[in-house]
């Protein structure tokens, strides 16, 4: 009954609820999300209201009720949603899913704590089951069972340390079971000089290199250890491994499997996000505020595009800004030496897991936001932000095919030119139709109007000097803490065989200081929100011609 009551739901109200989860978020992703958690949070109430003997008499202002108040406590932030019964009123306290989800882990629990108690001797289970369950006195019990008090202590002490034995290893034998069934996917990446057939390729194709990566990362592992947690012979698991360890992501010391190369997390990122967020006031404020206290010579410079809203030009600006800050800092001295690879590439291998489901609490909430980092190709400059990631300017710039190619060649051409089309071939007209289809340039006249920020050379010089050299020297101080605070995380955080390279991730976490600002700018309502996809992809584009 119940079941063929949410089936009827789901096929009512599910695309209604998507619809409407859209135009809260204006994502697709996160109105999926939202649309997910208001069902199950139906479901649950139904079920709650169904053993509680209740009738649910208005479906659908039920239905949206909670769809409301999920959606306002999502934009509290509060990880809790609110949920009704029938004769009662929205209530904070409640969250029918965790409710559930609670009484089910118990019952799992007792289930297990009765199965160890019937493994227990006579006088074992007896003592503890009087005590536990009957509630008599330890002195009760000893009288009971013909035995002194002291030993009845010493039985339950002793029983309680067995039992939190067993279950402790039957828990570790449920999540080595859950890793064999639910296999962690690594992203690799690298810091250096790529060549054509680079090895990374070969462990991002391949889930068992991945997996012993992962699982020799934190802690070394022995074949055995490796076998018995990832559930692979160990005749297959050799193989990967000698691969490994001759084209070194692995090493193999004293009978056990290290992890060579720094692998970052969702969850690890959030925690360094929670650095940079505590030092929002002495970095990510003061770059802002510069910014935002410098419009008026912003605009002076007179670069193409310096005439749209300040909260358009923060987009790149922020970005702009931390790029020249931190090449200016930064001690690069130390990768210039780049490690030779088995490949042939200079390059430190990077790993990254999108462990989603170890993110207790978002230190930085950037769900929506894609993270592609500095971005460019020649004199263009993009950077991937608020879920652009997948973007037909990624395309243009990296040149991945013959027709990306020429339009890439097109647009420089016609930037060059001050915008001037009236030279253009015919054959050169399709590839400009693709521009504007694409949204790169708008046709005025004998115009292609770029949408997005031109600078000459002799301009971008004026923003650093007369823009961004008055906020460095603000903000020094503040990213010295910066930089203190993320050496000592990372160096606490690294296992043993990678501290030599801390200095590695800290560079990355450095660079993380324009995203992290451009976030925090957003979310305070400083930053354009764009209307959809379309509208925001150029807003982190800009190009610098040259003289």
């Amino acid at each position: 009954m119940i079941n063929q009551l949410f089936e009827e739901i789901t096929k009512e109200y599910s695309l209604q609820i998507l619809k409407w989860a859209y135009k809260k978020c204006g994502d697709g992703y996160r109105a999926e999300e939202l649309t997910q958690e208001v069902l199950v949070q139906i479901f649950a109430a139904i079920q709650k209201n169904e053993e509680a003997g209740k009738n649910i008499r208005q479906m659908e202002h039920f239905v949206w009720k909670i769809a409301h108040y999920v959606w306002c406590h999502s934009l509290r932030g509060n990880s809790r949603y609110v949920m009704c019964s029938m004769e009662e009123d929205i209530r904070d306290e409640f969250d029918f899913v965790s409710e559930l989800a609670d009484k089910e882990e118990q019952k799992l629990l007792l289930a297990q704590l009765r199965k160890q108690i019937s493994r227990l001797n006579y006088l074992q289970r007896e003592i503890l089951i009087s005590f536990y369950i009957d509630g008599l006195p330890q002195k009760t019990i000893a009288n009971r069972l013909g035995i002194s008090e002291s030993v009845v202590k010493w039985h339950l002490h002793d029983t309680r340390r067995k039992l939190k034995k067993e279950l402790t290893e039957n828990m570790e034998k449920q999540r080595e079971q859950e890793y064999i069934y639910r296999p962690k996917r690594l992203h690799m990446a690298i810091c250096g000089e790529v060549v054509q057939q680079v090895d990374t390729k070969e462990v991002e194709d391949n889930l068992v290199r991945q997996n012993i990566c992962i699982a020799c990362y934190q802690h070394p592992k022995s074949l055995d250890e490796l076998t018995s947690l990832l559930g692979i012979p160990k005749a297959y698991l050799e193989f990967d491994l000698k691969w490994l360890v001759e084209h070194e992501f692995v090493i193999y010391e004293k009978g056990k499997y290290y992890t060579t190369f720094y692998i970052n997390s969702r969850s690890e990122m959030q925690k360094s996000y929670g650095v940079h967020c505590s030092l929002k006031e002495q970095v990510s404020d003061i770059i802002v505020n510069g910014l935002l206290e410098a419009e008026d010579t912003i605009r002076q410079i007179g670069f193409h595009g310096s005439d749209v809203p300040m909260d358009k030009l923060l987009w790149y600006l922020i970005y702009v800004f931390s790029r020249y800050f931190q090449e200016d800092n930064e001690d690069n001295a130390v990768w210039m030496e780049k490690p030779l690879r088995p490949d042939g590439g200079k390059y430190y291998p990077l790993g990254y897991i999108e462990d989603w489901e170890d993110i207790t609490e978002w230190t930085l909430d950037n769900r929506g936001f894609a993270y592609n980092g500095y971005m460019t190709s020649y004199s263009f400059f993009w950077f991937g932000l608020y879920n652009f990631g997948e973007s037909e300017i990624v395309d243009m710039m990296d040149k991945f095919t013959p027709e990306w190619i020429k339009r890439h060649n097109l647009l420089e051409d016609i930037i060059k030119a001050d915008f001037d089309i009236s030279w253009i071939t015919e054959e050169q007209r399709f590839d400009l139709a693709k521009l504007v289809e694409k949204g790169f340039v708008e046709i005025k006249g004998d115009k292609a109007i770029p949408r997005f920020a031109v600078f000459t050379e002799e301009q971008f010089k004026r923003l650093e000097k007369e823009v961004f050299e008055p906020i460095v020297e603000k903000l020094r101080p503040g990213y010295e803490m910066l930089r203190d605070k993320l050496t000592k995380f990372y160096q606490d955080k690294l296992p043993v065989q990678l501290k030599s390279i801390h200095k590695l991730p800290l560079r990355q976490a450095l660079h993380d200081m324009g995203y992290v600002t451009t976030v925090l700018a957003f979310k305070e309502g400083k930053l354009y929100v764009p209307k959809d996809r379309a509208d925001g992809e150029f807003l982190t584009l800009l190009y610098v011609k040259d003289e």
